[in-house]
């Protein structure tokens, strides 16, 4: 609707989860968390049964005005070069809450078109990690890409990614893709 555009796509999925040999780990961790890489949560197995899942999947709000985009979604973000594996961020997993602002179109400045995005989301753990389900994390990040008009099929970016592992997050927190 003018300047506003929705989508409402969730996404519900029912996963069988069937029983296979785990491998010991940490006592400190979950018995489903890949002892192979402790410090990443990366469960070998997503619990002890088979079980439900619903999220927001690629729904978003967005508003566009004067070549301004700003807007809330849970949609995938995808950062890099590959064609078929991005780099920095895929579509591999699910996406997660967040707000972002940016440019909504690729602004012409003479030599190429710039395009700019700051966001801020909110990650929050499996439960199949280290048992601490309270541990979100702010996620905040600048990214910036130019194409020159010689080679519109070269862009050129860089991306600026802030996580902030503390439970507790402060006002400043948030500024610092801006600072």
């Amino acid at each position: 609707w003018r300047w506003f555009t929705a989508q409402l796509a969730p996404l519900a999925a029912w996963q069988e989860n069937r029983s296979f040999y785990l491998p010991p780990g940490s006592a400190a961790l979950s018995p489903y968390a890949n002892p192979y890489n402790s410090g990443i949560d990366l469960p070998l197995r997503m619990g002890p049964s088979s079980f439900w899942t619903f999220d927001w999947g690629q729904s978003y709000l967005r508003a566009e005005a004067w070549n301004l985009a700003a807007g809330f979604s849970n949609e995938n973000l995808w950062w890099g070069p590959g064609l078929r594996n991005a780099l920095l961020m895929t579509n591999t997993g699910p996406g997660f809450p967040h707000l972002f602002l940016g440019t909504a179109r690729p602004l012409d400045v003479h030599v190429g078109w710039l395009e700019a995005e700051l966001g801020w989301g909110r990650l929050r753990p499996s439960r199949y990690f280290d048992g601490d389900t309270g541990n979100r994390r702010l996620f905040e990040w600048a990214v910036f890409t130019f194409a020159p008009t010689f080679q519109r099929d070269l862009t050129l970016g860089v991306a600026r990614v802030w996580i902030n592992k503390t439970t507790r997050v402060s006002a400043r927190d948030y500024l610092n893709p801006l600072v």
